[in-house]
C-alpha cells in the first residue's frame, strides 16, 4: 500500500506542475495580447492624427488656391487695362491662418484650431498700383 500511495503522490505532483505550467503560459499569452492592444490602440491614435492632419492640410490647399486664383485673376486683369490706374479700387484677400498641430501636446489644445476670432481676422488688401 505504500507503493500505491507513492504513485499516487507522484502522479498528482507531475499533475500539479503540469497545471502550474499551463497557467504561467496562460498568463504569458494574456501579457501579450494586453500589449498588443496597446499597440494597436497606439497605431489608431496615430491614424487618426494622420487623417486630421490630411483633412487640415487638404482645407489649406483649397483656400490656398482660392487664394492664388484671385491673385491670377488679378493680375490678369492689371495686365490687361495699362491705362486703368485707380489707387482707390482695391481687392480684399481674407487671411486664413490655422495652428500647427503638435502631435506631442495632443490633451493641450483650447478647443479652437483658429488663432483670431472671426471678428478679428486680419484682411489683406491688394491695391491697384501703376
Amino acid at each position: 500500500m505504500d507503493a500505491f500511495s507513492q504513485r499516487e503522490d507522484d502522479r498528482w505532483s507531475r499533475m500539479t506542475e503540469s497545471i502550474d505550467l499551463l497557467f504561467s503560459r496562460v498568463a504569458d499569452i494574456d501579457r501579450t495580447q494586453q500589449h498588443m492592444a496597446s499597440q494597436l490602440d497606439l497605431s489608431t491614435k496615430v491614424m487618426d492624427q494622420v487623417l486630421q492632419d490630411q483633412h487640415t492640410l487638404a482645407k489649406q490647399m483649397e483656400v490656398t488656391s482660392t487664394v492664388v486664383a484671385r491673385l491670377a485673376e488679378h493680375h490678369h486683369h492689371q495686365s490687361s487695362a495699362p491705362g486703368r490706374s485707380d489707387p482707390s479700387a482695391s481687392q480684399e484677400v481674407p487671411h486664413t491662418r490655422t495652428m500647427h498641430t503638435n502631435h506631442r501636446h495632443q490633451g493641450e489644445s483650447s478647443g479652437s484650431s483658429r488663432p483670431y476670432a472671426s471678428s478679428e481676422e486680419p484682411n489683406y488688401t491688394l491695391q491697384n498700383r501703376s
